[in-house]
Order: C-alpha cells, then structure tokens, then sequence
C-alpha cells in the first residue's frame, strides 16, 4: 500500500515561462492604466478650480451682504488672474482676494472683451454673467451668476 505521493521539488513553484506571462500581462495592464489615471486626476483638479472660482464669486455675494457694500470680480484673463474688490476702487489697492488661474484652465475671451466684471449688490443681486472656463481634454464648464438672486451655479459643458 502506497500513501499519499508527496510533491518532489521540482514540482513546486512556477516556471520561468509561467512568470514571464504574468509579468508581460502586468506591464500591459500596468501602460494602459498609467495614462487613464493620469487624465481623470487632471480633470478633477480643473473641476477643482472651477468650484474654486465658483466660491469666490459666492464668497464676493457674502460680502457684499455682510458688509452692506457693492464686491465685483474682475476676471483678467490676459494675466490669468481673477480678484475679488470693493467697486469703485479703480486703484485696486483694497483687493480682498487675488486667485491665480491654474494652467489647466483657460478662460474664454470674446477677442474685445479683455476685463470682465460681475458685481455684487448689498441686497444680494448682481449684475448678473456668465463665464465660460476652457480645462484639459476639451472640457468647458460655465459658472453662471444669476442677475436677480446672486446665485452661482456651475455647469460641464460639451464633451
């Protein structure tokens, strides 16, 4: 009577063969994933930036409200700046807030308009915009200022 057979040694393991595969496999996954990655975490930092942007101009609303006095957002896209300013300031040195554009965002000019401003009111309305923001891999988002209510709202657009 034989009992159970007990594995020899050569038995044991993988062959080289065996291996090569699994690494060739892994390394194909490995280039296809790489770059898909990459893309998703540069759309989700511009949306980032957008929803930034989209709280300053919330942000300049609150103020106007609180402080009983008119904000506007100047967007410069010539300089890649957007500022946050007590209207009427011509001299800009009472700037609130200074943001500067990421350089996965563009914002859209018209060819003549070079300075956009949205301004705010002390009873909450504004003056009401939109502005449309160009991102990686032709993503477009608009942010919407609402005239009667100050409201903001952001929206991806195309493809």
């Amino acid at each position: 009577m034989s009992g159970p057979r007990r594995p020899t040694p050569a038995g044991l393991g993988y062959t080289l063969i065996e291996v090569a595969i699994v690494l060739a496999v892994l390394a194909v996954a490995t280039a296809v994933a790489v770059p898909a990655v990459g893309n998703a975490m540069e759309g989700l930092r511009a949306r980032a930036e957008v929803a930034g942007l989209a709280a300053l101009l919330r942000s300049a609303r609150e103020q106007a409200v609180e402080r009983r006095s008119t904000y506007e957002v100047v967007f410069e896209p010539a300089a890649r700046l957007v500022r946050l300013v007590p209207a009427g300031d011509s001299s800009l040195r009472q700037v609130s807030v200074v943001r500067r554009l990421s350089p996965l965002l563009r914002l859209e000019g018209d060819g003549i308009l070079t300075t956009r401003r949205i301004a705010f009111l002390p009873q909450g309305t504004s003056t009401g915009g939109q502005v449309l923001v160009d991102g990686p891999h032709g993503r477009r988002y608009r942010i919407t200022v609402d005239a009667l209510t100050g409201r903001v709202a952001t929206q991806q657009v195309g493809s």
